[in-house]
């Protein structure tokens, strides 16, 4: 045999082996070649029947949407989370930008910190921050840190950025709670607008001159503001549905005062003060009883009581409005030393002693 025809002739034994294991491949890549009778399953259900001897694989999963934007809610979900968690800081006279990055490494999210809007607003990155807390939530301690720099945060672009009150009002966002069950529970929709109004960041609303705005409908509270203030919105009805759970359970129980549940602006007092003040001057008989409470929260009371005891408790809180003339509690059981004093405000005249 010349040399070229046995070239031939092994050229060819290579082409039959090539497509016998093309075969093979093209059978567990794509399935059944289409000279192949399709398969079929013995009963309407069951899964097709491979040739035999040979493994059957698992199905496939679906394709994966890859036009879903699923990067960006886990990664406000973590942020959210985040806020939430229990925080330690120790801070003392350190730049407001070092204490930034101590929470940013804490809590293992990002913070970006718009550097224009503080430059244009004259704040500085390098101001000294004092602040020594634990056990204390996240979003609680940022709170404090930038209240009194009149900042605020909101989540954006996976990122928890760090803006200017004006900054944040401009990307403000109209969100909707669904309070339902706080209505069931005896309250009014009137009641928990004038309940949020007068309790969560007050100046910021359209009746004190702020952009911020809220409205009911249908068992719905939609409500426009920034995020923090959304956030503290969020919270102050999570307390509400507690308290109204607890009152359920005890009523069921028997034996519970017929009471109700209302929300007590606290305006420059303490809560914690104003509470034990309350408890001690207005049917202190009462607040050991079931269903009887009051809980402090920040710039709030939530109060658990008889419809006669909300009346007393409405008329000293209409008296404390009038701090600045003490002698307008005069009436009060236990005088005016009972009731809590308003810190003094700078640059206010003492009121002059009576003759």
């Amino acid at each position: 045999m010349s040399q070229f025809r046995r070239f031939r002739f092994g050229l060819a034994w290579m082409g039959i082996a090539f497509l016998a294991v093309l075969s093979e491949r093209s059978e567990f890549i794509a399935g059944p070649l289409a000279a192949d009778k399709p398969l079929k399953a013995d009963k309407p259900g069951d899964p097709p029947k491979g040739p035999p001897g040979r493994k059957q694989r698992a199905p496939a999963p679906p394709m994966k949407d890859l036009r879903l934007k699923d990067e960006e809610e886990p990664a406000e979900e973590r942020i959210l989370q985040a806020l939430s968690k229990p925080t330690e800081v120790n801070f003392v006279d350190i730049p407001l930008e070092d204490a930034v990055n101590f929470l940013k490494e804490q809590h293992k999210i990002n913070i970006w910190v718009d550097r224009q809007s503080l430059g244009d607003a004259n704040i500085a990155l390098d101001q000294p921050v004092t602040l020594q807390l634990s056990d204390v939530r996240f979003e609680s301690v940022l709170n404090l840190i930038l209240d009194s720099l009149r900042l605020e945060w909101l989540i954006q672009d996976e990122v928890l950025k760090i803006t200017t009150h004006d900054g944040a009002v401009a990307l403000a966002e109209t969100r909707s709670f669904d309070v339902q069950s706080l209505l069931d529970a005896g309250h009014t929709p009137t009641e928990l607008i004038e309940a949020i109004v007068q309790c969560v960041e007050p100046r910021s609303w359209t009746s004190a001159g702020g952009k911020g705005a809220i409205s009911h409908s249908g068992g719905v509270l939609v409500c426009r503001q920034t995020q923090r203030v959304q956030s503290a919105v969020a919270m102050l009805l999570l307390e509400l549905e507690e308290l109204a759970e607890e009152q359920l359970e005890e009523s069921s129980a028997g034996g519970a005062p017929v009471v109700t549940l209302k929300v007590y602006h606290t305006f420059e007092f303490s809560a914690e003060e104003l509470a034990k003040a309350l408890q001690s001057l207005v049917a202190p008989d009462t607040w050991g009883m079931k269903g009887i409470s009051v809980r402090p929260i920040k710039g709030a009371l939530l109060v658990q009581q008889t419809p006669h005891v909300h009346r007393e408790i409405e008329r000293i809180l209409k008296q404390l409005l009038v701090h600045e003339h003490p002698s307008a509690t005069k009436d009060v059981p236990g005088g005016n030393d009972a009731l809590p004093q308003a810190p003094a405000k700078p640059g206010r005249d003492k009121p002059a002693d009576k003759a």
